[in-house]
């Protein structure tokens, strides 16, 4: 008997090598810490404004190319010079030559549309959507929430890796509010403004700094959400954290530099 189990196991042995051999993808594979993975989301940046008539028409379009893409296209409404407004998109808005609106920018990466990182909104495409989708992301971010009714504050803790040398990275952190009922030139008194940036938990334009060039990163934040900001009332049900790393290569002059890697969305509630 104890032959027999021997010459059987030895036989079940030999046909497993033998598929191993026949069949490569059945090979245990390893994986690579530092290759660049598929998955999380593109940032779409579009400056806007509720006086702004060609907004209202540019964002018809928006909607039109982001249909269906669900969290895959992450849109932040930047306020320019109106009642949503705050100075962070007045200074970002600076740095990338914004003067007549709406403009938009995807990843703030060059050349995706037009020439530079900024374009018209009316030319976005699904096609251009679905590239840079396809493009792998050399970071990885998990975002974590949560909000207190009592206290009213917004727990966030943003943690991932870089999976290659990335000395200029920097994580960003948004609040945005979405569905805000107001006034839109064109769109009427009871337009529904989208994904409107309301406050930056991250430090100064640019974000903060991971602490790490390559490897694994964890930053954790606390805000206080206010009753208003500015005019309108804030809703913890509307409103979501946006969190991306981005280099932070220069803070002026050149502004084709400062790419985003990777972004994630979720909701505070």
């Amino acid at each position: 008997m104890k032959i027999f189990g021997s010459v059987f196991f030895s036989f079940w042995s030999l046909v497993a090598a033998t598929a191993l051999l026949a069949f490569p993808s059945c090979k245990p594979t390893n994986v690579v810490k530092n290759e660049a993975t598929v998955g999380n989301s593109i940032l779409l940046e579009n400056f806007t404004a509720d006086w702004c008539s060609s907004c209202y028409y540019e964002m018809k379009n928006i909607n039109k190319q982001t249909a269906g893409l669900g969290n895959k296209v992450i849109l932040v409404s930047h306020h320019w010079k109106d009642d949503f407004a705050i100075s962070h998109s007045k200074e970002l808005g600076s740095f990338y030559k914004v003067s007549g609106i709406p403009l938009s920018m995807i990843d703030r990466t060059k050349g995706l549309v037009s020439d530079g990182v900024i374009f018209y909104p009316g030319k976005l495409t699904r096609a251009v959507l679905d590239k840079k989708l396809a493009e792998p992301k050399s970071v990885t971010i998990l975002l974590t929430t949560s909000y207190s009714e009592g206290s009213k504050e917004i727990k966030v803790k943003v943690e991932g890796e870089l999976l290659r040398n990335l000395p200029k990275a920097n994580l960003n952190v948004y609040l945005i509010q979405d569905s805000i009922v107001y006034q839109q030139a064109k769109g009427g008194d009871k337009y529904v403004h989208r994904n409107a940036l309301r406050a930056v938990l991250s430090g100064g334009t640019w974000g903060d700094a991971l602490g790490v060039s390559q490897g694994k990163y964890s930053k954790e934040y606390t805000y206080k959400l206010p009753e208003k900001i500015g005019k309108f009332a804030t809703d913890p049900a509307q409103m979501y954290i946006v969190a991306f790393v981005a280099d932070a290569v220069n803070t002026s002059g050149d502004n084709t530099k400062n790419v985003v890697h990777n972004a994630a969305i979720k909701g505070i509630k």
